[in-house]
């Protein structure tokens, strides 16, 4: 029924108290019945009250896609080089400053990764003697490199768009570490799988899985750390990703040479005691 030109019920864009349809909620177009159309139908209020609606619901829908202006300004505070990205000569200040800025990276990220040397120096002896543990030794040290890649990728793009900040990254860090300990124990159980089939060793195995689990686990919380601690320093968290390969690589190596050489020794005395 109309009363006073204006429709009532359910077909308004009106609820029953009164008020305007929420931003974000699926509109109605106004109707009007053929009595109410041949009373001039619904009058400018209703008109008013489903424009404006739209118009909120489109402005909330632009605000959560749009990154906050705050979250811009932090990104911009993680990289002194933000203008520079879209800069393309290959001369003047902005290149060489972005040069030198790079290599100074790459050149500590490279000494760092030949610490990996001085690992398998240490257990050449008994790297030598189970020569099986080198093949895989690059299956394991990539498998840490590409779980701390994927936390490190999720982690910047969190903080790009604003969806990790203070409040939530203790949650951030407690998710990934369960992430971790299931995927590791996915990769661990494959790479058990993968190298007693084609080589019949189960200490080799055993040695290696545990290898496996451990460098996943900890790839997958340190790629998480290192971009919250590179934001929280105000340095570019993007440097997470070939810090992370950098660290799994090292990390990596010891945890395998580690395990390897402590299950053979106990194999060994299990022997030399039957």
């Amino acid at each position: 029924m109309v009363k006073g030109g204006r429709q009532h019920g359910g077909s308004s864009p009106r609820g029953k108290s009164g008020g305007s349809a929420r931003a974000g909620a699926r509109l109605p177009m106004p109707t009007v019945t053929s009595q109410a159309a041949r009373r001039g139908g619904y009058d400018s209020s209703d008109v008013d009250d489903y424009t404006n609606a739209k118009l909120r619901t489109a402005a909330a829908k632009q605000l959560h896609r749009a990154p906050a202006a705050h979250v811009l300004a932090d990104v911009k505070s993680y990289d002194h080089s933000y203008e520079e990205l879209a800069d393309f000569r290959t001369h003047g200040r902005r290149f060489w400053r972005v040069f030198v800025r790079r290599i100074v990276v790459l050149i500590a990220l490279m000494v760092a990764q030949s610490a990996s040397s001085i690992i398998l120096d240490a257990y050449a002896p008994m790297l030598k003697e189970h020569f099986l543990v080198t093949l895989f030794l690059t299956m394991i040290v990539g498998a840490g490199g590409n779980a701390g890649n994927q936390s490190t990728v999720m982690t910047v793009r969190g903080l790009a768009v604003g969806k990790i900040h203070k409040v939530n990254r203790y949650k951030v860090m407690l998710r990934e570490i369960a992430l971790g300990g299931l995927i590791g124990l996915v990769l661990a159980a494959v790479s058990f799988i993968r190298v007693y089939l084609f080589h019949r060793s189960f200490v080799a195995s055993l040695a290696i899985s545990l290898a496996c689990f451990l460098v996943v686990g900890s790839a997958t919380f340190f790629g998480t750390l290192l971009p919250l601690a590179l934001a929280a320093m105000k340095l570019d968290p993007a440097h997470g990703g070939p810090a992370i390969q950098v660290t799994m690589d090292i990390f990596g190596v010891f945890i395998t040479c580690a395990c390897s050489a402590g299950f053979f020794r106990m194999a060994g005395a299990a022997i030399a005691e039957k």
